[in-house]
């Protein structure tokens, strides 16, 4: 992960917009947010690098999400101010990585967090009890329907990598919400497999029994990338008009889809 510095004359208009924007309601904090800066340092991923996030159940009072290696989840005070924040202590699973540079400051900045306010739907800085921004966040992705993810998408990433423009076939899924089925191709064998949907407050979706053709290609990382992918996806989202991802159960985006 990458951490880019910004000019201190941003640094001087983030701290003061804490005290001049509107303040948001506990609804409006409802969903995933990517955390795109922390402390004026803005967070870069690298090729195969998830994007750190944080998720808001305003329904039933729970906070979650990833940190850089591990997942975390504590509890959030429906009855607090409009305004103001308060969560509990916050968990996470035991996972040692590599880089562990944007799980502390995650972490650390999270246990500052006093208040929220929104600018518009699409970000959110949260802030200590000083009203200084601690945390700045971007919407991971709004909810859309199971008829809207019908038809042929193009992948455009699998486990946070791009697909090579060099790559000879562009890797598809084709989702065939009439017959519960999925069919495309890996980028070297075709697959299909079938579809299970659930249409309730958050549609998910389960894909199994997964399975291809078994020609060999010379590089099959991407192939064996993305057949994993699908074994794994649990829930889905709207990036654009024209983008989706698909998700873990656990919110880990696995795969980046776009429409021609």
């Amino acid at each position: 992960m990458k951490f880019i510095k910004l000019p201190l004359f941003c640094s001087i208009l983030l701290a003061c917009s804490c005290n001049t924007s509107k303040i948001a309601s506990i609804a409006d904090i409802e969903g995933e947010w990517n955390i795109v800066e922390i402390k004026n340092d803005t967070l870069s991923p690298t090729d195969g690098e998830q994007m750190p996030f944080i998720g808001f159940d305003t329904k039933d009072g729970k906070v979650y999400g990833y940190s850089g290696c591990n997942r975390i989840m504590t509890t959030l005070n429906l009855e607090a101010e409009p305004g103001v924040i308060e969560m509990g202590h916050i968990a996470s699973t035991l996972m040692a990585c590599p880089q562990m540079e944007t799980e502390r400051m995650v972490v650390s900045a999270l246990s500052q967090i006093k208040k929220y306010k929104t600018d518009g739907d699409k970000k959110m800085t949260l802030c200590d009890s000083a009203n200084t921004p601690v945390m700045v966040l971007e919407k991971r992705f709004f909810p859309m329907t199971l008829s809207e993810l019908n038809g042929k998408w193009q992948i455009t990433s699998v486990l946070g990598t791009e697909i090579p423009q060099s790559q000879e076939k562009t890797p598809y899924i084709v989702f065939d919400t009439d017959s519960n089925s999925i069919n495309g191709n890996a980028g070297c064998n075709n697959f299909r497999g079938k579809l299970e949907a659930s249409q309730g407050n958050k549609p998910t979706i389960t894909i199994s029994s997964v399975a291809s053709t078994r020609m060999l290609c010379p590089d099959m990382e991407i192939e064996n990338n993305i057949l994993s992918a699908l074994n794994n996806v649990k829930t889905f989202g709207r990036l654009s008009d024209k983008k989706v991802a698909l998700y873990t159960s656990s919110g880990i985006q696995v795969m980046a889809l776009y429409r021609d």
